[in-house]
């Protein structure tokens, strides 16, 4: 088929394109152009590729200038056939012929494809040699200085020394390095904790002593706490019923952090702002739609929505809006916004605003305008791997690392933005970026990304926008313009705190106080997106809301309350300390709420057949069971016992000894609510295993028996309805899965999920509805799952009675 002939229809089809990009295709006669001459002799036009393969097709088509256009071919074929198959490896080969002379047909292929990482898969095992070789060069400087030393500036030179790592997983990499370095530095100590405040402390000292040689304002923060407490003029009672002396006291102690002189509100920013919040400490909850929540964001729920307001001293909670942070489309999805707002609500929190960044898409627009206007924003044409060469260039110490596009007049860049705006640019071929400070040591201030370009359409906006604006540029703006008083986010957030006060210094613009704190790590467990994705498409796992999960739908489904949850949230708090939290602790509240709230009920979830001889096909006896022991208000059940019962495989042994409470031959034990079962004899099948177990029954309890075992029963001539239980325990064997081997999935546990299929339980807990939970006497407590049906309930532990003596060996 000639390139002629490849109408934009058959592209489309063939290639797997979404309607943006044959936007593109239908307004780029060059785009076209150049698609059709790459797929051209490949077997793209006959058989078709996916849609990932056809992503980087068009990519290479838009990208690749006209001028080395006989490349087009030689690059399509290669990625038709899988030989480049990221976009890591696409860049690098753009990158290649690039920077090569000659024409296609007198390139050296071999040296392309090397350099484009043709056949090079960086597995597990790769990025463990190669981290672990830098993470021994350096163990010395590691154990010196422990945690004051930057762990993460040691991906450079694995990059470096390591050149295949080009085409690694970044997010392995940093993994592997930060569980290498915890392997050898062993869990931040109080010690480590000291040694880093008195780096503070000396950093303090020393901006003390700059600040009394050039005096400046109040720090921005106790500004504005005390506005936030009590108004501009000082004269209403504070924030919540705080005082405003103390509220700003207690906000000042309670969220100190690094001080910026860019983070410093004016008098009259002061003022408007106590205006729009009434002196009503104001903080925000802001996930991005891109998954679903876990219990990280339950803990940042309850700081932000009470924690918060009782550590800067208000005696009673502020204002919490719940903000979809609504920037990245193609990662975003309305199944997202509904399962998050569900969760919000299901955890207890009443938001008192629920906003979404996209609700300020054009305020955010006008404010880039503005920015390009005033000369602090330009549009530039570097491709990413163009713009991470500069970055190289400033770290390394030499020259050459602005943008050429840096300086270009502002009306040019106003331009520019406006054929962003238009959709004229293809993905990836402009950006807006903000003029910021090259001779900063933090790269969060070499002119980072305000704009780029995105031709997806919005869960919320739909097709009206083909840019969108970063994270970087959109967060803070929101945060000003919904007058936030404490921006509260995890650490790694930390160093682009002084890109968040840039930016806003550049606008005149309200700034929030910015506090970081330490990410919830629970050991045995994992919270990575991208791990539980591997899980649940591995089929280790029942979905997103499997109960060995620690999202917020799995810990539902597993039983935990949201009060429990958020016991456990108190009891962790917050720091800015790394800490890994144990199971045991949410086990703990998960039990002390279900003790007290949790009705009692009977199952048996290994049965054995018990038949009462001295009882008549036909006899049954009703008895009163008391639904909650400890609380005599919640009445009780009736439960029936026919000659016909069942009871734990586990509580019947043939031999009998001094330490054994179940029954036995001969032996007597209580029924639980019900009179005495004293064993005659036991039935065999024909594999010699015991089908069934002949016992007599007496109503009147004459004598103390040594044990009481729980049983099931029906009525006469009935079988009692039986279910499916599904016995959950930790998902990995180890406290950090992966840390010795390098593949997490090393560490699962196989027996994290064990199903009784042949459970039976009492007729009471037939058609409960979900998330019913029930303590099963003898057994611990139990949630109906959604799998249940009018013919079949499935329960799953939620925890066992108390704590296992292996759980206490490890916390002793």
């Amino acid at each position: 088929m000639a390139a002629a002939s490849v109408t934009p229809a058959v592209l489309e089809e063939k290639l797997s394109l979404t309607p943006a990009h044959m936007r593109i295709v239908g307004k780029k006669a060059s785009v076209a152009e150049a698609l059709a001459a790459t797929v051209e002799g490949t077997d793209a036009l006959t058989a078709g590729v996916p849609p990932e393969v056809g992503v980087l097709l068009f990519t290479l088509a838009s990208k690749l200038p006209a001028s080395r256009a006989d490349f087009l071919p030689v690059l399509g074929s290669r990625v038709v056939k899988g030989a480049i198959n990221s976009p890591a490896k696409l860049t690098a080969a753009l990158t290649y012929v690039g920077t090569t002379e000659g024409s296609a047909d007198a390139a050296d292929m071999a040296a392309l494809e090397e350099a484009s990482g043709v056949g090079v898969e960086v597995g597990a095992d790769e990025i463990a040699s190669s981290v672990g070789a830098i993470v021994d060069e350096n163990a010395d400087m590691l154990v010196a200085e422990r945690y004051l030393f930057n762990a993460a500036s040691l991906l450079g030179p694995v990059r470096e020394r390591f050149p295949r790592m080009a085409f690694a997983d970044g997010k392995a990499v940093k993994q592997e390095l930060d569980g290498r370095v915890l392997a050898l530095l062993g869990p931040r100590t109080e010690a480590d904790d000291e040694a880093v405040k008195e780096a503070k402390r000396a950093k303090k000292s020393a901006g003390k002593k700059a600040r009394k040689a050039d005096p400046a304002p109040a720090p921005a923060a106790a500004a504005a706490a005390s506005s936030a407490a009590a108004g501009a003029d000082g004269g209403a009672d504070g924030a919540a019923g705080a005082g405003t002396g103390e509220s700003a006291a207690a906000i000042t102690a309670a969220f100190a952090a690094r001080d910026l002189a860019s983070a410093r509100n004016s008098d009259e920013l002061l003022a408007a702002h106590a205006k729009v919040t009434g002196g009503v400490l104001r903080t925000r909850f802001p996930p991005e739609p891109n998954g679903f929540l876990h219990i990280g964001h339950a803990k940042s729920m309850n700081l932000n929505f009470k924690l918060a307001f009782a550590l800067a001293g208000c005696d009673k909670a502020g204002d919490t809006l719940f903000r979809y942070d609504d920037t990245n489309p193609e990662a975003e999805s309305q199944e997202y916004i509904d399962s998050q707002a569900d969760n919000v609500h299901w955890m207890g929190w009443r938001p008192c605003a629920t906003t979404y960044s996209s609700d300020y898409f054009d305020e955010l627009f006008a404010l880039a305008v503005r920015l390009v206007k005033e000369g602090k924003a330009y549009v530039c044409h570097q491709t990413a791997e163009e713009m991470a060469a500069c970055r190289d260039l400033r770290k390394a110490g030499k020259e050459g690392y602005e943008s050429p596009w840096r300086n270009r007049p502002v009306a040019e860049s106003l331009r520019e933005f406006a054929r962003m705006r238009a959709g004229e640019y293809a993905e990836g071929t402009a950006v807006l970026r903000l003029k910021m400070d090259w001779s900063s040591p933090n790269p969060n201030l070499w002119d980072i990304i305000a704009y780029r370009i995105k031709f997806h359409p919005h869960p919320r906006t739909g097709d009206a926008w083909c840019i969108y604006p970063s994270y970087d540029f959109t967060h803070c703006i929101v945060d000003s313009l919904e007058h936030i008083d404490l921006s509260l986010c995890t650490l790694e957030f930390e160093p682009r705190r002084d890109s968040y006060y840039w930016l806003l210094e550049a606008l005149g613009m309200w700034r929030p106080r910015v506090w970081e704190f330490s990410r919830l790590n629970i050991a045995c467990n994992v919270l990575s997106k991208r791990k539980i994705l591997k899980l649940v498409m591995g089929g280790t796992l029942r979905g997103w809301d499997d109960p060995r999960l620690l999202t917020i739908n799995g810990i539902r489904r597993r039983g935990f309350s949201p009060e429990s949850l958020n016991a456990f949230c108190d009891d962790v708090g917050v720091t800015r300390s790394a800490n890994t939290i144990r199971p045991e602790l949410l086990d703990h509240h998960a039990r002390s709420f279900h003790d007290v709230h949790a009705p009692r009920a009977f199952a048996v979830i290994d049965p054995i057949r018990v038949e009462i001889t001295n009882m008549a096909d036909t006899d049954s006896f009703e008895v009163e069971a008391a639904c909650h022991p400890k609380d005599a208000s919640r009445g009780s059940r009736k439960l029936v016992l026919s000659r016909t019962l069942f009871i734990e495989t586990s509580d019947f042994r043939e031999t009998d000894d001094s330490g054994y409470f179940g029954l036995a031959p001969g032996k007597t034990v209580g029924l639980r609510f019900a009179g005495l079962l004293t064993c005659t004899g036991v039935t065999r099948n024909a594999s010699g295993e015991i089908a069934c177990i002949q016992a007599t029954y007496k109503h009147e309890r004459d004598s103390r028996p040594k044990g009481n075992v729980h049983w099931v029963s029906a009525a006469p001539g009935a079988e009692p309805a039986r279910a499916e239980i599904r016995l959950y325990s930790r998902l990995f064997t180890a406290d950090f899965p992966g840390e010795l081997t390098g593949n997490f999935l090393d560490d699962l546990n196989p027996k994290s999920e064990e199903v009784m299929s042949d459970a039976v339980i009492e007729a009471s807990l037939v058609g409960v509805r979900e998330f019913s939970t029930f303590q099963f006497e003898r057994l611990g407590y139990f949630t109906a799952d959604k799998d249940s049906t009018a013919d079949r309930m499935v329960f799953n532990r939620t925890v066992t009675l108390r704590e296992s003596s292996s759980a206490k060996a490890i916390k002793a």
